[in-house]
């Protein structure tokens, strides 16, 4: 069996990966603050439901942010033991 692992590849996706996780953790932030101007003029029993709903989005989003980053660390680690390994 023969495995192909391109550090550079790893790398780009690692960065890509943190940027767009990023990105949808900015966007999670506006949201919270629209929502929160919203409660204002909706305040009825559908403003409840969607605020669980969004609540449980939104840890969702954390959960997956945070796996992101851990993912990050391991392809940059990963991407350098193996172009430590290339060039020895």
């Amino acid at each position: 069996m023969k495995t192909v692992f391109n550090p550079d590849e790893a790398r780009r996706f690692a960065d890509w990966l943190e940027e767009e996780s990023s990105r949808v953790m900015m966007d999670l932030r506006e949201s919270e603050k629209t929502l929160l101007d919203l409660q204002i003029s909706w305040n009825d029993a559908r403003y409840e439901d969607y605020l669980r709903v969004f609540d449980t989005s939104t840890e969702s989003l954390a959960r997956f942010s945070e796996g992101a980053g851990r993912y990050v660390e391991y392809l940059r680690k990963k991407a350098d033991l193996v172009s430590d390994y290339l060039n020895y």
